[in-house]
């Protein structure tokens, strides 16, 4: 009789430790969610999706421009391709892709205790307010980014139309 009691006892308490241990990964997950990296990642993405569509709608204009005489045939192709590179863009990866290459990176650089210590100070006024200054800084940070790109593509589509241009204009002989 005493070992059936003992053995539910024992496991019960086995169970109860079993259930207060979190694995690196759930500790790391828990740090996903106070930290914001999904938002974080999701807004990095519409923000790149934007400027490809500004990209591809340049491109568009100034296919346009360069090739004022091309037949509808042919600009309802440019249109069909530009949108299909835009849909390429954005199917490339997902934000659980990323999330998930963000997860397997960081917990490599941690132990178990590290990640506990880590989660704690998130969670304290200081930490939250880190959380809230880094959401602020990257946004800034990601902005300064696209601006940057944005002119760099225009200046490199310009570029290339006129390179187009060239190619393309008959040759005086």
């Amino acid at each position: 009789m005493k070992t059936p009691v003992l053995f539910f006892v024992l496991l019960f308490l086995l169970s109860r430790v079993y259930a207060h241990t979190e694995t690196r990964d759930q500790l790391v997950q828990e740090i996903v969610v106070i930290t914001g990296v999904e938002e974080i990642v999701q807004t990095a993405k519409a923000a790149s999706m934007e400027q490809t569509k500004e990209a591809v709608n340049q491109m568009v204009d100034q296919v346009r421009t360069g090739f004022p005489g091309l037949p509808k045939e042919s600009w309802d192709a440019v249109q069909a391709a530009a949108l299909k590179m835009v849909k390429s863009v954005e199917n490339s990866w997902s934000t659980e892709d990323a999330v998930k290459i963000w997860k397997a990176e960081y917990v490599t650089n941690f132990t178990e205790d590290e990640l506990r210590s880590i989660l704690s100070s998130l969670k304290t006024p200081l930490g939250q307010k880190q959380i809230a200054a880094n959401k602020k800084a990257g946004a800034v940070l990601q902005k300064w980014f696209l601006s940057h790109g944005q002119v760099a593509v225009e200046k490199a589509m310009k570029e290339y139309i006129s390179d187009l241009q060239k190619i393309v204009a008959p040759k005086s002989e």
